[in-house]
């Protein structure tokens, strides 16, 4: 007969079965309760549920410590798993343009050689909108393959879970991790990467410059831990040109890193100083070439970004408001806790450190004599955590929305130490258990996205393909399903329309309800007249006659 806790590790396994649990959400409930279960005995009794679940699941466990292949493949499955997730959602024309269309299109500009020219964006530039050259690496291959509505999706999950194989990486080489413990270390790391819950949303919400910098960060580190200070300074510098706020969170990375170590001290010191100026440096550039473009932008556009995005703080650019922060600190953070969805920012902040064990609060870092070396390292969370916390748009305050992403290589990187001195070094198996509960927490199940994307894929099948016929050369205003057509010249979401030619588009792509707006948006400057070239899946195509 089991015991009472045998048997709670058995439960959820039926629960989840009857698809009772969790409300919509049966599989993270099961995997909550289920290695709940196995913490509480564990606790109290000292040893594991004797049920056959828990079995099998042990020796998954004792696998992956021993097995790097297992590892790898299980790494390989949640890649497979969300080219599936992800690319039925690209099909489906879920995506909407204002974010996958940008990128489609700067692509195709870019091999097209227009530069970083975007009619998406109303400023004509992509450049104006942010720093991010590291984009033009993808521009060969996009053409190659005809930047097919897949291409960003499988370059997403390459960058996420290809960053992610760094963090296996540096288990290996990591000095704070002891040789003993690198096993036991690589298996949490492999189930905390597969079940992490950021990396999955952030996947949904499509493809972003942050994607890259999350790769080329994570390899980075692993270069420097490695001794290959030229590689992980090209991997940092790559990382710094992919959007300007990654060169503050670079620069102060590297200036850390040369004050904790002697060898290229001076070299990553320089690079550092160099981001900072760079930084200044386009930060003038934008605000000069903003306020001379040859075309007047909508009304409602941000010509200051920092208003845009602090402008409850009532002062003008960063200066300014480190200069009232001096002056009365207490009135800044009061317009701070008022204004800028602060709640959610700490919500942000406990779920971010729970993800990692809260690791980086511990006291050490690795051996001694090494706690300099990595903990000046989390300088370089401040540019974009700052950012993020302070931000007036509580979208910013998700976890799995793209702005995060750069926060975790670093976090990573200063927790591996932390994790073998206070957690595996003492109690293997629940620090298993407390990593995967707190990266398991954002509440999507994947396997119901994914078969609902599946039966919206196949219910617009039709439509995509009526897409693919419209014409490179022609002009198209949509926002809707914009990524299946960004890839042209001209393309445009309302309101912005100032690029084209007597402000008539060759086509509008909208949905049913938005057309009779969308038409009257347009009719005011446009004397020519459309007509009904499609209607599929609710998206109505109207080509100028």
């Amino acid at each position: 007969m089991f015991h009472v806790l045998d048997a709670l590790a058995l439960g959820p396994v039926l629960l989840w079965l009857g698809g009772k649990l969790h409300g919509p959400d049966a599989h993270h409930g099961f995997l909550i309760l289920f290695l709940l279960s196995g913490a509480i005995q564990y606790y109290w009794k000292g040893r594991l549920p004797d049920s056959f679940v828990w079995k099998y699941f042990i020796e998954l466990w004792n696998r992956l410590e021993r097995s790097n292949t297992l590892r790898l493949a299980l790494v390989g499955f949640a890649f497979a798993f969300s080219i599936i997730l992800v690319g039925t959602k690209a099909m489906a024309g879920r995506f909407p343009m204002f974010d996958q269309g940008i990128f489609t299109q700067l692509l195709w500009s870019l091999s097209h050689g227009l530069g970083f020219h975007s009619t998406i964006e109303a400023p004509g530039n992509h450049l104006l909108v942010h720093l991010s050259p590291t984009l033009a690496l993808l521009a060969p291959l996009a053409r190659l393959i005809e930047y097919h509505p897949l291409f960003l999706v499988v370059v997403s999950s390459l960058c996420l879970w290809g960053g992610g194989l760094a963090w296996l990486a540096m288990v290996r080489v990591h000095p704070g991790v002891p040789d003993a413990i690198r096993p036991r270390l690589g298996a949490v790391v492999t189930l905390m990467l597969v079940f992490f819950d950021s990396i999955w949303a952030n996947l949904l919400w499509g493809f972003h410059e942050a994607h890259l910098a999350f790769f080329m960060l994570s390899w980075g580190y692993y270069f420097y831990l490695a001794n290959r200070a030229f590689v992980a300074l090209f991997l940092f510098a790559l990382t710094g040109l992919t959007k300007e706020i990654y060169l503050l969170d670079v620069g102060m990375v590297l200036i850390a890193m040369s004050v904790a170590r002697r060898k290229n001290a001076k070299l990553y010191l320089a690079v550092g100083i160099c981001f900072f100026g760079l930084f200044g440096f386009y930060r003038n550039w934008w605000g000069h070439s903003m306020n001379s473009l040859p075309f007047p932008l909508p009304n409602d556009y941000p010509l200051d970004l920092f208003k845009h995005q602090f402008g409850y703080f009532g002062v003008n650019g960063l200066a300014a408001l480190l200069s009232e922060f001096v002056r009365d600190p207490i009135n800044v953070v009061r317009l701070w806790w008022l204004n800028s969805g602060s709640q959610g920012s700490i919500w942000l902040v406990v779920q971010v450190l729970a993800a990692v064990g809260f690791s980086p609060l511990l006291r050490k870092w690795g051996r001694p004599g090494q706690g300099s070396q990595f903990g000046l390292v989390a300088f370089g969370l401040v540019p974009s955590g700052l950012a993020i916390l302070m931000s007036s748009h509580k979208e910013v305050h998700d976890w799995g929305f793209h702005y995060v992403l750069i926060l975790w290589p670093t976090l990573v990187f200063l927790s591996m130490g932390g994790w073998c001195r206070e957690y595996i070094k003492i109690k293997a198996f629940p620090a298993m258990v407390a990593l995967v509960f707190c990266v398991w927490s954002g509440g999507l199940d994947y396997f119901k996205s994914a078969k609902q994307e599946l039966v919206d894929y196949g219910s617009r099948r039709t439509l995509m393909g009526l897409l693919s016929t419209i014409p490179e050369s022609d002009s198209v205003w949509t926002d809707e399903v914009g990524h299946f057509v960004a890839a042209r010249k001209v393309i445009q979401t309302p309101p912005y329309r100032h690029f084209f030619v007597n402000k008539c588009p060759d086509w509008i792509v909208v949905a049913e309800m938005d057309q009779e707006a969308r038409l009257k948006q347009i009719s005011d400057s446009c004397p020519h007249q459309y007509r009904l070239s499609f209607f599929e899946s609710g998206i109505v195509g109207l080509k100028r006659e």
